[in-house]
């Protein structure tokens, strides 16, 4: 049951995964009285609600004047240097349970950056390559092109005394002489020697190159549905520089080990479920780079056994000696002991019946005494259903009379016998095919005729092209028996036309 889907198909209530997280807002000192806005939505049913933390604190909304919530945006209005700086959380939570957004940190910049491109006032546009950082003041260039060539100015404005600063110009030139690493990995660290040599000698320039990364997942766990006193296992995990650290959260609460929860390095494992295992569960990734949040939900199922849309066939028809197959399967949490009764006697096992470890009941070699009513009893701690079915051993199926090879000559007509004895239970039909092709009903020149143990084939004014091979085709409801004939057809005969000169000849 590791797929939630498959195991609650038609259940409507799930619990919530993120939209969209907050991101860091960087608010310059001179706007403090405009309106931050933190971004939360999330999906689920029925819908989530909200709660804000900050700094670890429940913001408590019904308090406050200047916060307020938006769907599941926090909206801070008036904004305070004293009381809004710090780290802020959202969780979103239903009846199902709740998970946790990333961090997100609102701060003041008394600085602010920006960066000239050549000369005032074309200043360098952020897009998908260019980046600003207003912690550090850099500039970021992915994939540089001829056209990012130029002299670049790091201007520094204050946002509290309205003055500005600016770095002298620093030129990007674009070298060919240089080493250039696509998709740079963790593998690519190390020291790296650049050696430039001519007639006159050479010189050596080292360096190191170092990876730092937050953490990425590489491993994740999945939504599940299992049974009440069954066993979760969940694992995680995830690359970064330095290696990240794991931590378990149900529904926005730390997890720690105790009792039936076992936590450790990223593995999260749960013995003999119970109803109130049931929520949303997160595991948590962290280094000094940064911390990612992964959300999967756990349903715990507890019901009675159900036979809804697996009940034995109302009616069973067996051949006999052939084996039968009888399934016993609920739907039932936790799994439900099973009990097979024939008539009001418990069925016990022997060399010709066996009962399989899922409920499967197995009669080998079936004979008439094998007949009658059999019922199987499920049952579990909420609960026991059963579900009944007839069994019906009948007779083998024979063909007294089948087609056989014969001649016939063009013209003629001709009737393929099929004749069969069968137990009178059965339902039977027949049909034939020609060169193993199923001969149509509307054609003119074949016709079924017989009663309910005949399907004789009549072939009227047979043609060349109704020489080949015939099969009589017997179906019962337990078995599939055929029958096989060649026809040969032939010209009519004539007269030859010199024996006719010569008898004219002759009369001469």
């Amino acid at each position: 049951m590791d797929c939630l889907a498959e195991c609650l198909d038609g259940v409507s209530f799930h619990g919530p995964s993120w939209r969209m997280e907050p991101g860091d807002l960087f608010i310059p000192v001179d706007s403090i009285e405009e309106e931050a806005t933190l971004t939360c939505d999330a999906k689920g049913n029925p819908p989530p609600q909200y709660r804000w933390s900050l700094n670890g604190s429940l913001i408590n909304l019904g308090l406050e004047r200047r916060r307020r919530l938006s769907g599941g945006n926090l909206i801070i209005s008036s904004l305070d240097r004293a009381q809004d700086v710090g780290q802020y959380q959202c969780m979103a939570f239903n009846t199902v349970g709740a998970i946790l957004s990333r961090r997100a940190s609102l701060q003041f910049a008394y600085l602010t950056y920006a960066w000239v491109f050549n000369e005032y006032p074309y200043f360098v546009q952020q897009d998908n390559r260019r980046f600003v950082s207003q912690q550090t003041g850099n500039l970021y260039i992915a994939k540089v092109e001829s056209s990012d060539v130029g002299n670049y100015t790091c201007v520094v404005m204050n946002s509290v005394t309205k003055g500005k600063v600016q770095s002298s110009p620093t030129s990007l030139i674009l070298k060919t002489d240089v080493l250039e690493i696509p998709s740079f990995q963790q593998d690519d660290t190390g020291g790296y020697e650049c050696v430039a040599e001519n007639k006159m000698g050479k010189n050596i320039a080292t360096g190191k190159l170092a990876f730092y990364a937050k953490p990425q997942w590489v491993q994740t766990m999945k939504d599940t549905a299992l049974a009440i006193e069954e066993r979760l296992y969940w694992e995680c995990r995830a690359n970064g520089k330095p290696k990240p650290s794991y931590s378990w959260l149900k529904n926005g609460q730390p997890l720690v080990s105790e009792d039936r929860i076992h936590v450790e390095d990223g593995v999260l494992s749960v013995s003999v479920l119970t109803l109130a295992d049931a929520g949303m569960y997160q595991c948590v990734a962290e280094n000094k780079h940064g911390v990612t949040y992964f959300a999967a939900e756990l349903m715990v199922l507890a019901s009675p056994p159900d036979f809804t849309g697996n009940v034995l066939r109302a009616l069973l028809k067996a051949k006999a000696g052939t084996t039968v197959t009888l399934e016993c399967k609920p739907q039932a949490y936790p799994m439900a002991s099973i009990l097979w009764k024939k008539g009001n006697l418990p069925i016990h096992t022997g060399d010709r019946v066996r009962l399989s470890s899922d409920g499967t009941l197995r009669l080998a070699n079936v004979s008439k005494s094998d007949a009658g009513s059999y019922t199987c009893f499920a049952r579990n701690r909420f609960g026991m259903s059963s579900t009944t079915g007839r069994l019906l051993v009948t007779d083998p199926t024979r063909i007294t009379q089948g087609p056989s090879d014969v001649e016939i000559i063009v013209g003629e007509s001709i009737v393929l016998p099929c004749q069969v004895s069968s137990d009178p239970v059965l339902d039977i039909s027949f049909s034939w095919a020609f060169n193993g092709q199923l001969i149509a009903k509307d054609d003119g020149h074949f016709e079924l005729v017989g009663g309910r143990t005949a399907g004789d084939l009549m072939i009227r004014n047979i043609q060349l092209y109704h020489a080949g091979k015939y099969i009589c085709v017997v179906d019962t409801d337990v078995e599939s028996l055929s029958a096989v004939a060649v026809l040969i057809v032939k010209g009519k005969k004539t007269l030859p036309l010199l024996r006719l000169i010569k008898c004219w000849l002759c009369s001469v």
